[in-house]
């Protein structure tokens, strides 16, 4: 064990004080400085020598003088330094009245090695003079301070103090007569603060000293075992932030000290905040076996710290581990996840690991899932078996089945089951299955084209879901034979089956195909589907035109919108020759939703017509795509729906929020008027309210001087709603002088607001 000893003040230096305080002077009223004469230094102010100074070290061996002046607690003070070899030899001098010696020595290396070394502080608050020595540490990261000496200027001499140690933290643990955890050994006491026969038998420490114990590898540190001498006050220092202080009467029998919960180290320093002394000292801790952890990690008791020392442990943890999760439940049971899933690099090549994992999928949390589906993968041994009967049991929950599906896709062997479970059980859980299986890597294509030729045509179901993922797998392996396949189950008598050829298809990009279904079939639905696929089928828009003259409404609404979303302007003379004898609103909303994606001259006119005379959720459509296209009458016929008392609501809100899009500062000072109005009809109809803050809004968006009047404006309204948007607006705005006004309201919250306004404007800046 390495021990650091007090440095004692030297006879010969203290003859040394003697000998030159003679030599003191007034205070110097020019620059310091310090002039060899032989084998002495003379430090001088001016012409005038303050102090005449004969080193120990001999005159050759010494380095260039170095001097500096302190301020030290308001004391000027010298110091003269120059390089002895490995070391420093040093003169320190407070400069008043006279010139009074503090210390001179050396400082450094005290060893050969090093390891032990002298050191002088000089700083604004104190002169301290101490050794550190490198193994004699502490464990909060402090490089200690042994046998410090602290200056006193007042009693003109070193005393010696103990080295600071960290605030007392609240509350005090108090020492009990029972302990409820036996040592499981690990730690060694390697330092101590001054000399003792033994660390842990210390007769008569001083406040401040200290011993520290390490161990091979972070240990849960639980407690100590603390036999006293005497009532003791001990600081239990853990690391840089886990300090625990500590109180110990003296019993004469050994008392357990317990943390309040256990804290994962490699070293342990205890030390004495008062004087004291100690017959036994020992360090506690929870490696006392798997089973013991496992059942406190069940509990969900220290997982941090707790799930590290299990894991430790390596494969003996594993039995503990597959026992405990079945029963574990909550945090206990994530944490018991948690072990084995980073048991896996040492217990992968285990069966019980795999049926651990599987297991654990029933009622997993979503932190439990995530931890299981990144481990199962990592396994030798995949419990394919075991998830396979978890899938087919019915009377599992549903989620539990997804989950365990999902938990076979990531296997290498998973496609298996899944094609077993096909078309069976709930409809999520079919969803799941079948897109799971589409998903498949390959050679996936060929046992899910196998699968479908073995299974009956009775089997519904089944055929419709194989044929889903067919369809998926066969756009990433190509197959003249696949494709032949999902064309025949067109003609199949079942329409699940043909649904899922339609869109089987799609997933192809078989245009052709999906366009000769769409003009021969009479089943209005499968032609609905099969234009759905189409409008995300490339080449497909000859397909789509002719489709806008279908008999059915929904395949007419389906193909205008992908003819938008394709922005075939070729298509819009069709369109609009549809929309001359169109029946039904929704259809004649998609087509306008369409030419809005097509813009043009003819567009533009017939949304002018469309926002004349329909309905208003087509007028409402016709507007965007009138914006959208940039049409120059776009702004006029907006304001004109804004503006018009006898138009519903909702629509205005919309042309207000539409001609902020449009971006047309033109439209300021009308809309100025048109909120003015709307702040007197809203008192009549509470619904124009909303109208009102999006229109000023709106003008917040346009910016300049009429949207700063519009905003005050409102802002003298007494309902709270449109004063809130007023002062929105005016904080978008950033005018100072209408925000200093909006902070002077009355309404708390409408000032508290202004007031926040004006802090973001002045950060924006």
């Amino acid at each position: 064990m390495q021990r650091g000893y007090p440095p004692p003040v030297g006879r010969r230096a203290a003859s040394l004080f003697t000998c030159v305080a003679g030599l003191a002077l007034a205070t110097p009223a020019w620059p310091l400085e310090v002039a060899p004469v032989g084998p002495r230094l003379e430090l001088r102010d001016g012409g005038k020598v303050l102090h005449d100074w004969l080193p120990r070290t001999p005159l050759a061996r010494r380095g260039p003088a170095r001097l500096r002046e302190v301020m030290v607690s308001g004391h000027r003070v010298a110091e003269l330094r120059f390089v002895a070899g490995r070391q420093e030899e040093v003169l320190l001098t407070e400069l008043g009245e006279r010139a009074i010696p503090i210390w001179s020595g050396l400082v450094g290396p005290l060893d050969a090695d090093g390891e032990t070394t002298q050191e002088l502080v000089v700083g604004p608050g104190a002169i301290e003079v101490f050794r550190t020595a490198a193994r004699v540490i502490r464990c909060d990261g402090r490089k200690p301070r042994l046998g410090r000496q602290v200056w006193s200027f007042d009693e003109r001499r070193l005393r010696l103090e103990s080295d600071p140690l960290p605030p007392v933290k609240e509350p005090v643990i108090s020492a009990q007569p029972a302990m409820d955890a036996k040592n499981a050994g690990g730690f060694f006491w390697i330092a101590a603060s001054a000399a003792e026969d033994a660390p842990t038998a210390w007769k008569d420490a001083a406040g401040g000293d200290f011993v520290t114990a390490r161990s091979a590898a972070p240990l849960a540190v639980t407690g100590l075992r603390v036999r006293a001498r005497t009532r003791l006050r001990l600081a239990v220092l853990l690391g840089p932030t886990e300090t625990f202080d500590v109180e110990v009467a003296a019993e004469g029998r050994p008392l357990w000290v317990p943390l309040p919960h256990p804290v994962t180290s490699s070293c342990v320093t205890v030390a004495f905040r008062e004087p004291g002394g100690i017959v036994e000292l020992e360090v506690v801790t929870a490696a006392d076996g798997p089973d013991r952890l496992v059942e406190t990690i069940a509990r969900g008791d220290e997982c941090e710290t707790r799930v590290p020392m299990l894991t430790a442990l390596g494969r003996a943890a594993l039995p503990a581990l597959v026992t405990a999760i079945p029963a574990a439940s909550g945090a206990g049971r994530e944490c018991l996840v948690q072990a084995l899933t980073q048991l896996v690099p040492e217990v992968r090549g285990d069966p019980r690991t795999g049926e651990a994992l599987a297991a654990a999928l029933v009622r997993a949390s979503r932190t439990e899932q995530r931890l299981i589906f990144t481990a199962l993968p990592r396994l030798q041994s995949p419990p394919t078996a075991a998830l396979s009967r978890t899938l087919a049991d019915e009377a599992q929950s549903e989620d539990d089945r997804i989950r365990v599906a999902r938990a076979l896709a990531l296997l290498t062997d998973g496609i298996g089951p899944l094609l077993a479970a096909a078309g069976t059980g709930p409809d999520a859980l079919r969803v799941a299955i079948r897109e799971l299986m589409g998903a498949a890597r390959p050679p996936a294509a060929s046992r899910i084209s196998a699968a479908l030729e073995a299974t009956p045509a009775t089997q519904t179901a089944r055929r419709a879901d194989l044929l889903f993922a067919l369809g998926a797998v066969a756009a990433r392996e190509p197959d003249p034979h696949r494709r032949a396949m999902i064309s025949a189950a067109l003609e199949d008598p079942a329409f699940e089956v043909r649904a899922r050829a339609v869109g089987a298809l799609g997933r192809l990009a078989e245009a052709d195909a999906l366009a000769r279904l769409r003009a021969t079939s009479n089943d209005p639905v499968l032609r609905y589907l099969a234009v759905r696929e189409l409008a995300s089928v490339p080449g497909s828009e000859t397909a789509l035109r002719a489709a806008l003259a279908d008999a059915d409404p929904r395949v007419r609404e389906t193909a205008a919108l992908g003819l938008g979303q394709k922005q075939d302007r070729g298509a819009t003379e069709l369109i609009l020759a549809a929309m001359a004898h169109e029946r039904w609103p929704a259809v004649r909303r998609a087509q306008v939703e369409a030419l809005g994606g097509l813009c043009g001259p003819a567009a533009a006119d017939r949304f002018v017509q469309v926002i004349a005379r329909e309905r208003d959720d087509v007028r409402r459509v016709a507007m965007s795509g009138l914006v959208r296209c940039r049409d120059p009458r776009a702004r006029d016929v907006l304001l004109k729906v804004l503006g018009r008392r006898k138009e519903d609501p909702d629509l205005r809100g919309s042309a207000a929020r539409l001609i902020g899009e449009l971006g047309d500062r033109v439209a300021a000072p009308e809309l100025v008027a048109v909120l003015a109005r709307l702040r007197m009809e809203s008192q009549e109809d509470l619904a124009l309210e909303g109208v009102a803050v999006a229109t000023v809004h709106t003008l917040a968006v346009l910016g300049g001087r009429p949207a700063i009047d519009g905003a005050l404006g409102l802002l003298a309204d007494e309902r709270p709603a449109l004063k809130k948007a007023a002062v929105e607006a005016l904080g978008r705005l950033c005018d100072g002088d209408a925000l200093k006004k909006a902070a002077m309201e009355k309404d708390e919250a409408i000032a508290a607001s202004a007031r926040a306004s004006q802090r973001r404007c002045r950060e924006r800046r």
